[in-house]
């Protein structure tokens, strides 16, 4: 009977793949499939937070036991968290001109529930929108913003922010679900809302800390499966876990991630894997990301900014070095948090092997996927970015190191109480000596807590000054972006068009754009004339960085137009100018 169960079981599953495989071999077209990607995901992104709200009850239940004082540190260290991304870094792209391409993709979707970039269009209405290589979640998230409040570049940073400020709640939650030890939840969120680069990047529109935040969430959700075993609360996880692996390129990575939580920490896993209802959540999850698999299969040829090999051995001894060091040169991330997280491992080796195991591939999963990618060292450009998904494991590292110190400190402390009382009762009479035995105080754990939490806090004060600076990385492209936002104001009051490289930047703010390509087609350029009587052109980063640009198709609209200068700006003898185009 058990073979036969068995066996059904695996031909359930094989089933289950095999419709998989359909489901991800079907060829829609290409607007069908820009126009199915937000659909779905806005639907999972609705179920996710009807179900969040369902499964509160639930989910409250297993964090009641923690102190009220705990609660406070908390919001505490939420507010210093928030205030540093908000007050401190400073609010700009800098995955140029990337950036800006998420933002006009979400915009599309507000406007039109279309996944793509528009080449051509107005800042309701887009006529040419191709696709962008990327997945959509985070996209189709800012999305959902741009509705309820108007799509402004404000918009999309402040909600990163908050995502990264809740990423900072989310791994005192998850730390304490894995470890069950205050103190240690309540270090770790101290510890990852103090991480420099997470800070930067949460003060931007990039990919990388909405990331994060899903991972974090997915996690979080099935450790409180296995202690629940509500099949509501993994349903809410299964619909995290949709949305985590469409939130970057590399997110196929979690399905390891997932599997390994589900074997370390899943008591009832095969009961599980029998269960129908589980194989139903299964088929959902497929579902839901089966237009995003489409889509990385549509783009897969993409030069994704190389023309070379993406993935090869031959980068690993390069980045692998970089990477490594990044940790340690204590440059742009604290090695103090470094060497605690070392003495953390060997902490966990002692008495914690599974949550070793687990933290350890989580961290050694994405560094060893950007050793062997060809932008994937730290130190090249801005691509410091991928080590935000190392930061959990580090993090979580460190606080259990320093857990072990205040654990240390603490006895130290009633020690030394120990001895001053019966010191005391040794040379004050018995009738004057009122003095309790002592006990741990809670008053000098805390006190103990404090001196860490302040110790911490002071390691920061090296990295005030580059969590406050933009940085010398790609000022160039932050000047045209910069610039092109500063006269979008004046532009939107005439209703302007104009041809740029970057079209997005222009229609995020407010500004009919095109592509400087469509210089070419006449159709396109008799009808914007007809349209308005301020046409202009922006000669930005590529006319003036790339020599083929430059004395192509930048040399062009000199060539076929009389351009008359409208407003300038000169960056370390670099000019950006953008130009009133007239026929000639």
């Amino acid at each position: 009977m058990k073979f036969k169960n068995t066996f059904q079981i695996i031909l359930l599953y094989a089933i289950l793949f095999n419709i998989f495989l359909i489901f991800i071999n079907l060829n829609p077209s290409q607007q069908l499939l820009l126009r199915l990607i937000p659909s779905f995901l806005l639907v999972n992104y609705f179920l996710l937070f009807i179900l969040l709200l369902l499964s509160f009850k639930n989910i409250k239940n297993e964090f009641k036991k923690i102190d009220k004082k705990i609660w406070i540190a908390l919001l505490l260290i939420l507010l210093l968290g928030f205030s540093l991304r908000m007050f401190v870094a400073p609010h700009a792209h800098r995955v140029l001109f990337d950036e800006d391409i998420y933002l006009n993709v979400a915009q599309n979707i507000k406007n039109e529930l279309k996944a793509c970039l528009c080449d051509y269009g107005t800042t309701n209405e887009c006529y040419v929108c191709i696709p962008n290589k990327q997945p959509h979640a985070y996209s189709t998230f800012i999305s959902m913003f741009f509705f309820f409040f108007g799509v402004k570049e404000s918009v999309a940073y402040t909600t990163t922010i908050i995502i990264g400020t809740l990423s900072i709640f989310l791994i005192f939650a998850m730390v304490y679900l894995l470890f069950r030890r205050q103190s240690t939840a309540l270090y770790a969120s101290l510890l990852f809302a103090l991480i420099p680069e997470h800070i930067r990047w949460s003060a931007t529109t990039s990919l990388g800390p909405f990331f994060v935040f899903t991972t974090l969430l997915t996690v979080i959700l099935f450790l409180l499966y296995f202690r629940t075993k509500s099949y509501l609360i993994l349903t809410t996880a299964i619909l995290s876990f949709a949305i985590a692996l469409q939130g970057r390129p590399e997110a196929s990575l979690l399905v390891i991630l997932i599997g390994l939580l589900f074997i370390l920490f899943n008591k009832n896993l095969l009961k599980d894997i029998k269960n129908y209802r589980f194989i139903l959540l299964i088929l959902l999850l497929m579902i839901l990301i089966t237009p995003n698999i489409i889509h990385l299969k549509k783009v897969s040829s993409s030069a994704w900014g190389s023309p070379g090999e993406k993935f090869s051995l031959d980068y690993m001894d390069t980045n692998a070095k970089d990477n490594t060091k990044f940790f340690f040169e204590n440059t742009r991330f604290p090695v103090i948090f470094t060497i605690l997280a070392i003495i953390g491992m060997i902490c966990s080796a002692i008495e914690r092997k599974k949550e070793l195991l687990l933290l350890l591939i989580w961290f050694f999963l994405f560094f060893g996927s950007y050793a062997i990618f060809y932008a994937g060292s730290f130190n090249y450009g801005t691509d410091v970015r991928f080590s935000l998904n190392l930061y959990p494991s580090v993090a979580i590292f460190a606080a259990v190191a320093l857990a072990f110190i205040e654990n240390i400190l603490s006895k130290i402390n009633s020690s030394i109480n120990s001895i001053k009382y019966y010191f005391l009762k040794l040379i004050i009479k018995k009738e004057y000596f009122n003095l309790k035995r002592p006990e741990k105080s809670r008053i000098a754990v805390w006190f103990v807590r404090v001196i860490i939490i302040l110790l911490v806090l002071f390691s920061m004060v090296p990295f005030i000054n580059y969590i406050s600076t933009y940085g010398e990385k790609a000022w160039d492209a932050r000047a045209v972006h910069d610039f092109a936002v500063a006269e979008s104001e004046r532009m939107q009051q005439k209703d302007c068009y104009v041809f740029s490289h970057t079209s997005s930047i222009f229609l995020v703010n407010g500004v009919n754009s095109l592509q400087t390509h469509f210089q070419t087609n006449n159709r396109i350029v008799n009808d914007i004339f007809k349209k308005t009587d301020c046409v202009l052109f922006y000669e930005g980063y590529w006319c003036v960085n790339v020599e083929a640009h430059k004395e192509g198709i930048c040399k062009r609209m000199h060539d076929d137009f009389d351009l008359t200068v409208y407003s300038a700006r000169n960056e370390r003898n670099k000019n950006f100018t953008l130009y009133t185009v007239e026929r000639k």
